[in-house]
Order: C-alpha cells, then sequence, then structure tokens
C-alpha cells in the first residue's frame, strides 16, 4: 500500500484541527479538513505557536 505518515494537530479545549487557510493557520471540526504536516516536529513548532500547552498530535496515514 503507497503512502505516508502525517500529522494532525488538534486543540483539546475546543477539539478543533489546524488547517492551513489563506496562507495562515484556521480550524476545523472535521479530520479529513485538517492540515496534514510531514514532519512531527513541524507540527509541534505551530501547535505551540498558535495554541500554546492545550494540544495534541496524532499521526495518519495518508494514502497516495
Amino acid at each position: 500500500m503507497n503512502g505516508r505518515v502525517a500529522y494532525v494537530v488538534q486543540d483539546l479545549e475546543s477539539y478543533l484541527f489546524l488547517m492551513p487557510q489563506d496562507g495562515d493557520v484556521g480550524f476545523t471540526p472535521d479530520l479529513h479538513r485538517a492540515g496534514r504536516f510531514d514532519h512531527y516536529e513541524e507540527a509541534f513548532d505551530t501547535a505551540k505557536l498558535v495554541l500554546g500547552d492545550g494540544f495534541k498530535i496524532t499521526s495518519v496515514w495518508v494514502p497516495a
């Protein structure tokens, strides 16, 4: 099965996922619309910047 692992960020207060929006960061309740980060460190740094401490990073499989 071809694909890759990516990472999504979820706000633990609102339970919304981060997503790209007009060159910035937005929020969505839908996992399928969540932004997918290629590297854990990138997801972590963005989450810290946007959300502070209340977030969860989850790995997801992205089919090719």
